[in-house]
């Protein structure tokens, strides 16, 4: 019994942390088949997806994003793009 309780808290608190950290499961099913990941692929080039990266929120202090965004947008790389795009389009 005292198994059953400690996994189910631990499991709530896990839930928890994750919804707090903007993580969120759609089915109770994907919550049980997370525990089985053992490889995450990230597209890097966009080799799989479109090649588009977007952004679609940051996390921060205002005046450490407006620095962000004031080094970024003078870059060329694929990422400091989307920053910009983000910025340009709020």
């Amino acid at each position: 019994m005292c198994i059953s309780l400690a996994t189910l808290l631990a499991g709530c608190i896990w839930v928890w942390k994750s919804f707090k950290r903007r993580g969120y499961f759609n089915t109770t099913d994907s919550f049980e088949k997370i525990t089985k990941i053992d490889a995450i692929a990230f597209d890097k080039t966009g080799t799989i997806t479109n090649g588009q990266l977007t952004v679609h929120d940051l996390l921060g202090d205002k005046e450490n994003i407006k620095y962000i965004y004031n080094l970024e947008k003078l870059s060329a790389h694929p990422i400091a793009r989307s920053i910009h795009h983000y910025f340009a389009n709020c």
